[in-house]
């Protein structure tokens, strides 16, 4: 079935009808803050699940027989007498 084109004539909206329609918002957040925000919140569950892991209750309880140092290729945080 092929409709003729006298039949489809186009219809335009009125753009006084248009208008409250096409209103752009800027994102109340710019997208670098949000990933920022996104970024501190990861951080700082991660240090918040670690404290916990560590059975401390806060950083300020964290003392030196909480940390391990491992060797690196850098030779950093080497162990005394490791190789």
């Amino acid at each position: 079935m092929q409709l003729s084109s006298k039949n489809n004539k186009r219809q335009f909206p009125k753009i006084s009808k248009l208008a409250p329609l096409l209103k752009f918002e800027l994102p109340s957040i710019p997208t670098r803050k949000k990933r920022l925000a996104a970024a501190l919140t990861i951080l700082h569950s991660e240090m918040v699940r670690n404290i916990k892991l560590l059975g401390v209750n806060s950083p300020q309880e964290l003392a030196p027989k909480h940390v391990r140092l491992l060797p690196t290729h850098a030779g950093l945080g080497s162990i005394s007498g490791g190789k």
